[in-house]
């Protein structure tokens, strides 16, 4: 596996889910209840947040979603992990898949800013 996003320790992350839609219709849910979960690679609940957190809908957006988890996570620096997100509609079909995640130390977000600039 290999992590296509990342998380910093001890900071405070952010997560965006964008344009959440219909595999139906390709229409763009707002009104459905997400979730993130941070797991390991075997499944269990990383400590230090009352999982899972739950999104927010972005006012006015097409399908987006914010929310943001503690800075007190228990994460190891370059270690990878499993963001489990889950979207459950007004109907109750739910729709749930995991992001590959791996969490760096300060010094190596410097670094991964100079691989990938603004």
């Amino acid at each position: 596996m290999t992590a296509k996003h990342f998380i910093f320790i001890d900071n405070t992350s952010s997560v965006q889910v964008k344009g959440l839609s219909s595999a139906l219709d390709n229409s763009y849910i707002n009104d459905a209840i997400v979730s993130i979960t941070l797991k390991d690679l075997n499944g269990v609940d990383i400590e230090g947040e009352s999982w899972p957190v739950i999104l927010q809908y972005t006012d006015g957006s097409n399908g987006d979603y914010t929310g943001s988890f503690s800075h007190d996570i228990s994460v190891e620096d370059g270690t990878e992990y499993i963001g489990m997100i889950v979207a459950t509609l007004v109907d109750g079909s739910r729709g749930e898949w995991p992001e590959p995640v791996q969490a760096l130390t300060g010094s190596r977000e410097n670094k991964l800013n100079r691989w990938w600039p603004d």
